[in-house]
């Protein structure tokens, strides 16, 4: 499914999205489609 496809909420887009411009929807989709893969950063 594309960004598109999914719904979101007006605080999802207004306020969260624009106040951390580094976060892509598209990172968004492939965490809720692939919920059990992790990764630990170094460190």
């Amino acid at each position: 499914m594309s960004a598109t496809e999914y719904g979101y909420t007006k605080y999802f887009e207004n306020e969260v999205l624009r106040k951390r411009s580094y976060l892509k929807k598209e990172w968004c989709i492939k965490v809720v489609q692939n919920p059990n893969q992790s990764r630990t950063s170094r460190g």
